[in-house]
């Protein structure tokens, strides 16, 4: 579309250039194509009379052939006047659209259109053509091209297209004054208007072909030209609204969910179309081979309907639409789906607008409670929400319901809390039975108990608000008396039957006291038996009860849990809680001050909110387009919602950090003081203070040189390279026993040695390779027979071959000396030791520092078995190319060689023999 934008903007130019009807507007000619500088079609033409006589059918069909001569006429005029030798431009854009690229032809046909509406039908008509399934690159240009085009250049604003006969016809002589000039221009754009009508029309049927197409993006598009057509102008709206409400039957989510929208945003812009666009969505509804997905999708649209004081009619309607769904659904049995949540939530918004009786609605009043017992949480809060709107606080039964509810364990993960909360607040401020909002606070108390923390603010900041309007609801004094479960028998878990006598009446015997007689012969008057009546409350034997006074924690009545005797001893625990904001609302309910809280508790207190903050991310700002796109602002209060006061500041943020701690919530105070405590650490300090620190820097640079240029640490270094003795040099240790191995091996008789011993003829230089194994196989000689070690003669390889032969021989025992000896005086470049251990295998430090660098200099293989000597100190390139050379004299560089019998490959590799 952008493109389209560009091109249409840079031919407008080009064409208008050197045209002389346009000299006077050059300033204005850097406007976009959407808004050309001739005036609409529309507005030369005075306003027309609204009622004037009917026209004749014959008179009509004669006027019309009359207009479409005249129309016909001043095109051909019109093309011939364009195609003079002297306009280069417009036949520089008749080129363009005969063989131009689809995009270039796109925006000639605009520029021209914009010229000169009237005489380019037969462009119009083009453009409208090429909205087809079948060209999807062209089809979607060409649809949101005509969708801008319709709106600001063709139609009429805030009014609809008037076909030919509609015009007033049998008073063109009037009109017209006699001028024929003046009929024919009447005539041909009476006539034009009526061809453009058909043109839009046809138009909004290829949208609707679009918006059957397979591709989603393109249904898409379809849905989103369509709301642009209906909410920006009422020409054919009445298709527009069928097609759009139709899509809710789309299979994809996205597209039905970009329905919703559309619809949602038509009606905000557009509110006196609410009874239309019902009446629409109730034929849809109730249309037959209707799936159930779609009726939830169109269900969820009208339970988003904002009413006012004059929808009352439009409320009762839909009201009527969601019971008839509702008993289809109470039939089925499908009480726990989708779309119960929605009729429910549709019937709570409609109701208070709707002057219903309470007696039409009370035939589903059972049916609502039995709803509450045996659906899910949140469907059971909607329905308390419909029950508290219906019956009010008329019965008991609506707070029995409520008061179950409270326990249900569902309510610290519902979505619902905030709608319950208000519920709950709403019948405990219109409650007159005190006793009974005691009964609920102190069970609301021992939800806290267990709840979320952002749950527990909540209701904590409901308890306050009640007993702020409602000081006899606190009660802090704690009843000395028996528990009521500790007031039943104690021999409640014995087997044995426990009988007592039943209790006198006290009448009875005052009077056997006032004439002297004992107890024992007071007689008994029988009475007699009331008749038994049928009903839930039972209380014939309630005065031979005794009464208890204390609180009833498993009272399924709220009114009969003797409330006045409850105490909220709940509150000494939550003033302990580990939240700081659950403990401060307590000790604000318990030294009975009001809590004053401006934000929403069950947002500002939920673990990510305390994440968000501890790792100090930035507060959400809301951008200005969230509050226009999406559902109407006061059905999304919850999702606008932003935080208010120091919550609205990064905590990072010095505005924050000036703050006093009075000032700032309990639940930051520890990011605040930790913050504080950071920022007074990097302050600034004296210049006395930072030369000083400069001075003892310097000093402890000095004591580090000395300590290390010491003798103590010289002799550290002796100690680690094996020059001095040590009880845990593990290294000389193995040096002495070898020699301890050698000299008693010269004074004893030769033994022959065993088939393990090993003979390790291997350079200097390449001891490191095979430290490991040297120093296992040490490990192992601990009780056989003395070993030598052979590092081999200045130059030899070791070629991973072992001469088992000459191991364990009395003259290899005689010469190892003298060969270490000759060994050391030409290559060894170590320093000498006193002993002639394993330090001939270090180096100093810095020799040592040398050779790491040099080893990762290069990109060989070090330390491993593909290490090479480099004694002539040979270039990287030469050492590589040896390497390779030796891989492929191995057999690596061959193919294997399959034996003719089918046996194994055979590889020519050195084989290592196994000892």
């Amino acid at each position: 579309m952008k493109e389209v934008k560009k091109r249409n903007k840079y031919l407008y130019k080009k064409v208008n250039k050197n045209e002389n009807t346009i000299h006077e507007d050059e300033e204005n000619t850097e406007t976009s194509y959407m808004e050309p500088t001739n005036p609409k079609w529309y507005e030369e033409f005075p306003k027309e009379p609204v009622e004037f006589p009917e026209c004749e059918e014959s008179q009509i069909v004669a006027l019309r052939s009359e207009a479409e001569m005249v129309l016909k006429r001043e095109e051909e005029m019109y093309n011939k006047k364009a195609g003079r030798s002297g306009n280069h431009d417009k036949a520089w854009l008749r080129t363009v659209m005969s063989k131009g690229t689809a995009s270039d032809r796109v925006a000639a046909y605009i520029v021209i259109i914009q010229d000169a509406p009237v005489y380019n039908l037969s462009a119009l008509r083009n453009l409208v053509n090429m909205v087809k399934v079948s060209k999807k690159k062209e089809c979607m240009t060409v649809m949101e091209t005509l969708t801008e085009l319709f709106h600001s250049d063709l139609l009429r604003p805030g009014r609809k297209l008037l076909k030919f006969e509609q015009h007033p016809l049998s008073m063109l002589q009037e009109l017209t004054s006699g001028n024929a000039m003046s009929r024919k221009k009447y005539l041909s754009y009476w006539v034009f208007e009526d061809h453009l009508k058909n043109l839009y029309a046809q138009f909004v049927h290829s949208l609707d072909i679009v918006s059957k197409d397979t591709v989603d993006a393109h249904r898409e598009k379809a849905v989103t030209a369509m709301y642009k057509l209906l909410s920006r102008n009422p020409e054919q709206e009445v298709v527009l609204l069928k097609n759009l409400v139709n899509k809710l039957g789309d299979p994809n989510q996205k597209v039905v969910s970009k329905v919703i929208y559309s619809l949602t945003q038509l009606l905000r812009v557009h509110p006196v179309m609410k009874q239309v666009v019902a009446n629409e969505i109730e034929r849809f509804l109730f249309r037959p081979n209707v799936g159930s997905r779609s009726q939830y999708y169109a269900i969820c649209f009208l339970s988003q309907y904002l009413f006012s004081s004059d929808d009352t009619e439009l409320a009762e309607n839909i009201i009527s639409i969601y019971f008839s769904f509702f008993k289809a659904n109470i039939k089925k049995g499908d009480i726990d789906s989708r779309m119960m949540g929605a009729l429910l939530m549709g019937v709570n918004r409609a109701y208070p607008f709707a002057r219903l009786e309470r007696h039409e609605l009370s035939e589903h009043v059972d049916t609502l409670y039995k709803l509450v017992h045996v659906s899910t949480f949140n469907i059971s809060v909607q329905t308390l929400c419909l029950l508290y709107q219906i019956v009010g606080n008329s019965t008991d039964r609506f707070y029995c319901a409520l008061y179950k509810k409270l326990l249900d364990p569902h309510l610290a993960t519902s979505a619902h809390q905030a709608m319950f909360i208000n519920l709950v607040y709403k019948a405990m401020r219109q409650d007159t039975n005190t006793n009974r909002v005691r009964v609920f606070i102190k069970r609301l108390l021992q939800v806290c108990l267990n709840c979320p923390s952002q749950l527990a603010c909540g209701l904590l900041y409901l308890i306050s608000q009640l007993i702020a309007k409602r000081s006899q609801l606190l009660a802090l004094i704690t009843h000395k008396q028996q528990m009521f479960e500790e007031s039943n028998d104690n021999n409640d878990a014995d087997d044995e039957e426990n009988y007592k006598d039943a209790p006198l009446d006290v009448e009875l015997v005052k009077e056997a006291e006032a004439n002297g007689k004992d107890d024992s012969d007071v007689d008994m008057k029988p009475e007699e038996k009331p008749k038994l009546k049928p009903g839930w409350f039972h209380c014939q034997n309630a005065a031979s009860k005794v009464e208890l006074k204390v609180y009833d924690s498993r009272a399924r009545n709220p009114a009969h849990a003797r409330g006045e005797h409850a105490a909220y001893e709940e509150l000494t625990v939550l003033s302990t809680h580990f939240h700081p904001t659950v403990a401060l609302f307590a000790r604000n309910i318990l030294d009975k001050q009001h809590i004053k809280y401006s934000g929403d508790p069950l947002q500002d207190f939920t673990l990510l909110r305390f994440l968000e903050r501890f790792v100090f991310k930035n507060p959400k700002q809301l951008s200005a387009d969230s509050v226009d796109k999406g559902p109407d602002p006061c059905l999304a209060q919850r999702r606008l919602y932003t935080a208010s006061g120091p919550r609205t500041l990064a905590v990072t943020s010095d505005t924050f950090l000036q703050r006093g701690e009075d000032k700032v919530p309990v639940d930051e105070l520890f990011l605040y003081r930790y913050l504080q405590t950071k920022k007074s650490g990097v302050k600034e300090k004296p210049v006395k203070e930072v030369k000083k620190e400069k001075d003892e820097e310097e000093e402890d640079a000095e004591s580090d040189v000395e300590s290390v240029a010491s003798e103590e640490f010289n002799d550290m270094l002796d100690k680690m390279v094996g020059k001095v003795d040590d009880d845990l040099d593990f290294a000389d240790d193995v040096g002495d026993r070898l020699k301890s191995n050698k000299k008693k091996s010269k004074t004893q008789q030769a033994e022959p040695e065993s088939d393990d011993e090993e003979d390790f003829s291997e350079d200097n230089d390449d001891v490191d390779e095979d430290e490991d194994e040297e120093l296992t196989d040490l490990e192992d000689e601990e009780g056989s027979e003395a070993e030598a070690i052979d590092f081999g003669e200045e130059g030899e390889d070791f070629d991973g071959d072992i001469d088992l032969d000459n191991l364990g021989s009395e003259d290899e025992d005689d010469d190892f000396e003298e060969e270490m000896k000759t060994s050391k005086s030409k290559k060894n470049k170590f320093p000498k030791s006193s002993k002639g251990g394993i330090h001939t295998m270090f180096a100093p430090a810095e020799k040592f520092a040398e050779m790491l660098e040099e080893t990762g200099a290069s990109r060989l293989k070090v330390g491993t078995a593909h290490d090479v000597s480099n004694k002539d100190n040979a270039a990287l390139k030469q050492l590589e190319w040896e390497a390779k050379r030796n891989h492929w004299a191995h057999g690596g560089g061959k193919r294997k060689q399959f034996n003719k019998g089918g046996g194994k490959p055979s590889f020519n590799k050195a084989k290592r023999k196994k000892y």
